[in-house]
C-alpha cells in the first residue's frame, strides 16, 4: 500500500496540512511543539478509519474525551481528512480476491454532535471515477484491508513494547517450516549491530540479547538497542505497509542512526515498505525523499512538503551544505568580501541574537553563482536568506554594510589577539597601527612574516571578535532585534 496525498484542517493543532506528493522516505521537520505527531496521529486516524467514513459511521463519546480532536476544542468546524491510497493488484486480490490496480482518492468531514462524532464522505473516486452505490459495497473488504496496513511506532510506549515483545515470543515458536524468519531476523539483527552476537528467548518468556558473549535481559540493555530492536523488528514484520514512526534517533549513537535508517531508507526505495517519520537528527535528513517541513502561524500549525530531488541535492553539494543544515535553520545569512561568516556570528551573539539558539546559519558568498543557487534553494525549499555585506542586488533581502569588518576592531583588541596566537608586533609596528587603515597594517604585520593574512582573515577575525570591546554594526543589531522578533518557524 503506498499514500501519494494527505490533507487535513483542524485537527489538534493542525490548522492545515497539504502534502499532494508524497514519496517512499519521507522525513518529517519542525521545532518542538509544531505538531510533527499530530501529523502522525492524522495520518493514522484517517487510513484505520476510511470504511467509518464511507460508512457514515457515529462514534458515542459520553465522557466527551474526543473533543481533544479538534483544534483549540472547537467542535464547532469539522475535521477533515483527505488521501490517496494506491494498491497493487495483489494487494487487491488479497482483499477482493482479483487481481487489479487500484486507485482510492477520499475525504472525509468529522463532526461531533450531541456528544458523538459523525464520520461521512465528502467526495470518493476509485481509479479516478466517482463511486456508485454498487462500488461501495466493494469497496468495504479493501478498506477493511487499508486499516490493516498502517503501523504506528511511538518514542516509547510500555504498553506497545510488550505487545512487540509477545509478537516476537509467537515468531520465536513458530513450526519449523516458518522457522526461517525468525532465523532471518535475528541474523538482521547481528549483521545492523555487531556488538549482538545473537538474540533467543529464555524458557519463551523473555528476550535474551547476547552482548559480545555475555547473555542480557532486554529491559537490562541500553535503551539505544532496545530501540533498534524494537525498529528492526517492526520494519521487518511490515512488508506492503506504511510505517509511522516518532523520532526513530532517539538513544542512538549517530553513526547507528544513520546505519538503521539507510536501511529502512534502501527497503522503502525496494517497494517493500513506505515510511513517514519525525526526526530532530540531522543525520536522517540527507537520507529523505522528500521533506515535510512543520511551521506554526498565530498558533495553528501548518505543514508542506519539499522534494529533495537531484536538482537540489546538486544544488546543496554545490554549495557546501546539508539538508540538515537547511531544514534545522530558521535564517540563512550569506556574507560577501567585506565581512566573514565566523565574525558576524559573534556580532549577532554579543546583541543578543546567539546563531545556535535561534537557529541562524552563516555562510560565504563566493560568486554570483552562489548567490543565483541559494535564491534558487530559497524558493524550492522556503528558506529565509538575507545577504549581509555588499548589497549588489536591488532585493529587500540584503543588509548593506558598507565598510570592511576590520574597521570595526578596536586597535588595542586586534593586538592583544595577536599576541595570542604567538604574533608580536614590532615598536615600529605598533607605531603605523594609528597610521594606516587597520586591514593594510595587518596585511603588512602578516606579510613581514611569510604569511597571507587574506588566508587567515576569517580566523583572525574570529579570536578578534571574541573580545568584549569589539564594535557591532548598527545594522547588524536591527537584523539581529528583527530575528529576534520573527522568533523561529
Amino acid at each position: 500500500m503506498r499514500l501519494t496525498s494527505f490533507q487535513a484542517t483542524n485537527f489538534r493543532g493542525l490548522a492545515e496540512v497539504n502534502l499532494p506528493q508524497l514519496e517512499k522516505f519521507n522525513v518529517v521537520v519542525g521545532y518542538n511543539g509544531r505538531g510533527k505527531t499530530n501529523l502522525l496521529s492524522a495520518v493514522y486516524l484517517f487510513l484505520k478509519n476510511m470504511k467509518a467514513g464511507l460508512m457514515r459511521a457515529t462514534f458515542e463519546d459520553p465522557e466527551q474525551e474526543q473533543v481533544l480532536l479538534w483544534k483549540d476544542y472547537d467542535v464547532d468546524k469539522p475535521i477533515t481528512l483527505a488521501g490517496t491510497v494506491q494498491l497493487s493488484p495483489a494487494e487487491v486480490a488479497r482483499a477482493i480476491g482479483r487481481e487489479e490496480p487500484l486507485k482510492l482518492t477520499m475525504s472525509v468531514r468529522i463532526s461531533y454532535k450531541s456528544k458523538a462524532m459523525q464520520w461521512e464522505p465528502e467526495t470518493v473516486f476509485m481509479n479516478d471515477r466517482p463511486l456508485s452505490s454498487d462500488g461501495i459495497r466493494a469497496l468495504e473488504p479493501v478498506l477493511d484491508y487499508v486499516a490493516t496496513q498502517v503501523d504506528y511506532v511511538p518514542i516509547f510506549d510500555q504498553v506497545y513494547f510488550d505487545s512487540l515483545m509477545k509478537r516476537m515470543a509467537e515468531l520465536n515458536r513458530s513450526p519449523i517450516n516458518l522457522k526461517k524468519y525468525w532465523y532471518d531476523f535475528v541474523n538482521l539483527v547481528s549483521k545492523t549491530v555487531p556488538e549482538v552476537k545473537g538474540i533467543d528467548f529464555a524458557d519463551f518468556k523473555k528476550l535474551v540479547i547476547n552482548m559480545q558473549s555475555l547473555p542480557v535481559y532486554i529491559d537490562l540493555t541500553a535503551s539505544g538497542f532496545q530501540r533498534v530492536i524494537m525498529l528492526l523488528f517492526v520494519f521487518w514484520m511490515s512488508p506492503g505497509k506504511l510505517v509511522l514512526v516518532e523520532e526513530p534517533e532517539v538513544n542512538m549513537h549517530p553513526s547507528l542512526q544513520y546505519k538503521i535508517l539507510k536501511l529502512i531508507r534502501d527497503w522503502a526505495e525496494k517497494d517493500i515498505l513506505q515510511v513517514i517519520t519525525t526526526t530532530h537528527s540531522p543525520y536522517v535528513l540527507p537520507l529523505a525523499q522528500a521533506v515535510i517541513v512543520m511551521e506554526r502561524k498565530e498558533n495553528s500549525s501548518y505543514a508542506s512538503v519539499v522534494r529533495l530531488d537531484d536538482e537540489v541535492r546538486s544544488t546543496m553539494t554545490f554549495l557546501g551544505v546539508s539538508p540538515g543544515d537547511l531544514f534545522f535553520s530558521n535564517h540563512i545569512l550569506l556574507t560577501t568580501g567585506l565581512v566573514e561568516p565566523s565574525v558576524v556570528k559573534y556580532w549577532m551573539a554579543k546583541v543578543g541574537a546567539d546563531p545556535e539558539e535561534l537557529g541562524i546559519k552563516v555562510y560565504r558568498l563566493n560568486s554570483e553563482v552562489d548567490l543565483r543557487l541559494w535564491r534558487k534553494l530559497e524558493e524550492a525549499l522556503n528558506l529565509r536568506v538575507v545577504v549581509v555585506g555588499d548589497c549588489r542586488e536591488d532585493s529587500s533581502g540584503c543588509v548593506r554594510i558598507g565598510r570592511e569588518m576590520e574597521s570595526y576592531f578596536n586597535r588595542e583588541s586586534v593586538v592583544g589577539s595577536l599576541r595570542r596566537i604567538g604574533i608580536v608586533p614590532e615598536d615600529r609596528e605598533l607605531r603605523d597601527l594609528n597610521r594606516d587603515e587597520l586591514v593594510n597594517w595587518l596585511q603588512s604585520v602578516f606579510k613581514r612574516r611569510g604569511l597571507n593574512y587574506d588566508s587567515l582573515r576569517e580566523r583572525v577575525g574570529s579570536l578578534i571578535t571574541m573580545m568584549d570591546s569589539v564594535q557591532v554594526p548598527t545594522e547588524v543589531e536591527v537584523l539581529a532585534n528583527k530575528i529576534k522578533t520573527e522568533g523561529l518557524k
